[in-house]
């Protein structure tokens, strides 16, 4: 009798077209850039542009090689979360090109009746007081992808003729799909790391006066579990922080507070925690995606986000998890005309064989560290 036991190489298996679902990130950062680069774009071109002759919304640095990111951010109609990164409104030139924008420096004194007042032949000062400015500038980049997990610089996806008129699937959009998650996670990484910049101030939980200033002062020795976990009280103080810099909220009245799912967790947990709001009447971008949403005290969106610090090298044994809470417009982001583009290369082997990357020029910046405080918890 022969069977695949005695001749294996007799017999070969098949492979499905199915494709199996990978699990992959929420995007929440890069949500937020899409949102914000839709919303400038809109207010740019105007609505019409959007719907005439079936033509899609251009393409901007903030898209993903396709304009579905773009759609589905101006679907959202997601006015609110679209203010927390600043678009800026002129399209940036090429690599090398700077734009620079002003912040007004208000100051004084004398906010009393008593300072202010002056009698009737009192003359009033004839020297001039002078404005002051802060200026912050964002400097366009080149940037491509896709890089190897293990790689030092980018390197394109390679398509076979004949391999691809033989695969059980197509080829090309599956370096289609690639690229598309190459380039949202570089977006959510980079935009990530910029929220959560040096420089900015942090909280502990369990440390009601702020007095700890480092890690290392948090965790002198590695504990055996979370010696200090994420709660209510943490989140209070983080939005404490934001309303004393008098950092303005988003237009519902809330700051919004990216946290890792284990601080998200250990949220949940605290007792003072139970019995707040989660119910949200608009149109929410971020919660649409499955990250969930917690409302603290009616002043606080809480996301669980999968692309914040989980810091394991600070201190040693310690898994320091971040949380970010901001106001709207701490970063900024200059896209160009030219968006993102799927470049082939010069070099195809007389057409055998297809070398694709993505290619974009924009530019991105923290233009004020005050709009946003981070807690760290183990």
């Amino acid at each position: 009798m022969s069977s695949r036991i005695m001749l294996p190489a007799e017999f070969y298996d098949r492979t499905s077209e199915v494709v199996l679902r990978q699990p992959l990130p929420q995007y929440l950062y890069a949500k937020l850039v899409y949102a914000a680069a839709a919303k400038a774009e809109l207010l740019r071109v105007g609505p019409d542009a959007f719907t005439s002759m079936g033509r899609g919304p251009s393409s901007q640095g903030a898209a993903y090689p396709d304009t579905s990111s773009m759609e589905l951010a101006l679907a959202s109609g997601d006015a609110i979360r679209s203010d927390a990164v600043l678009v800026t409104e002129e399209l940036a030139g090429g690599p090398g090109h700077t734009i620079r924008m002003n912040r007004p420096v208000f100051s004084g004194g004398g906010y009393t009746f008593a300072s202010r007042q002056f009698g009737a032949n009192q003359k009033l000062s004839l020297v001039p007081i002078g404005l002051t400015d802060e200026q912050v500038s964002i400097t366009v980049q080149s940037y491509s992808g896709p890089m190897a997990s293990s790689g030092t610089t980018p390197q394109p996806y390679a398509i076979n003729r004949m391999d691809s008129q033989r695969s059980v699937h197509s080829l090309s959009e599956r370096v289609g799909a690639a690229l598309r998650y190459d380039r949202n996670a570089f977006v959510d990484g980079a935009f990530a790391s910029l929220f959560d910049s040096s420089g900015l101030a942090y909280v502990y939980p369990g440390d009601s006066n702020d007095a700890i200033t480092t890690d290392a002062g948090a965790w002198p020795v590695a504990p055996s579990g979370s010696s200090r976990p994420f709660d209510l009280e943490t989140v209070l103080r983080l939005e404490q922080r934001l309303h004393d810099a008098k950092i303005p909220r988003f237009n519902n009245g809330r700051y919004i507070l990216f946290a890792t799912p284990k601080q998200i967790r250990q949220l949940k947990s605290d007792p003072q925690y139970r019995g707040q709001s989660a119910f949200l009447p608009e149109k929410n971008l971020l919660a649409d995606g499955g990250s969930g949403v917690l409302v603290v005290n009616e002043g606080v969106e809480v996301y669980a986000c999968q692309s914040n610090t989980v810091d394991t090298t600070t201190v040693a044994g310690v898994s320091i998890n971040h949380a970010i809470m901001f106001g709207p417009g701490m970063v900024g982001y200059a896209p160009t005309i030219d968006g993102v583009r799927i470049v082939r290369a010069n070099e195809d082997n007389y057409g055998e064989q297809a070398l694709v990357q993505w290619i974009c020029y924009e530019g991105a910046a923290v233009l004020d560290n005050r709009f946003c405080a981070s807690a760290r918890s183990d």
